[in-house]
């Protein structure tokens, strides 16, 4: 469908609790597609399923579990705007022109003096209408392409 960017992420949703969820950025809108335990569930049985069905050993059907969720996630190149919104009652869409800020920080990675790393998690935070849209995700960015394209649609609301 033509989609610019798929990011995975956990939403924040409450206080403590978290909703997997893929944003599918249009160029005109954001679209917000949970992926509910239901969801997951058919995931990880497809995978595992299909998997069998190939011959593979368990270690590699634990590393392809490992992969089926961005796997799954490639699939919303193929899904229009309105079987995304219609796949889960929680998904929903948010207008480019709604968006007062974005700011998109990838997951760092950092070393100490004996050389050990540590990396601190991803975050994504979208005010729009007066609202703040948390989410948390592992997502490098070494390249900075998904900075490059949130200042190239949003401008200065991107940071």
């Amino acid at each position: 469908m033509g989609y610019q960017l798929l990011l995975n992420v956990n939403k924040k949703k409450g206080f403590l609790s978290m909703v997997p969820c893929v944003l599918v950025f249009t160029g005109e809108s954001i679209l917000f597609a949970h992926i509910d335990k239901t969801m997951q569930k058919q995931i990880m049985n497809d995978k595992k399923e299909q998997m069998k069905a190939e011959g593979k050993g368990f270690l590699k059907q634990s590393v392809g579990m490992m992969k089926a969720m961005g796997e799954f996630i490639n699939l919303y190149h193929q899904k229009s705007e309105d079987e995304i919104l219609s796949e889960n009652s929680m998904n929903f869409k948010l207008d480019n022109n709604k968006i007062d800020r974005i700011i998109f920080k990838p997951v760092k990675i950092m070393y100490d003096a004996e050389n050990q790393s540590s990396q601190t998690g991803g975050k994504l935070l979208i005010k729009a209408n007066g609202e703040k849209i948390k989410a948390i995700h592992s997502i490098y960015d070494n390249n900075k392409a998904i900075k490059k394209y949130l200042k190239d649609v949003y401008g200065k609301a991107a940071r």
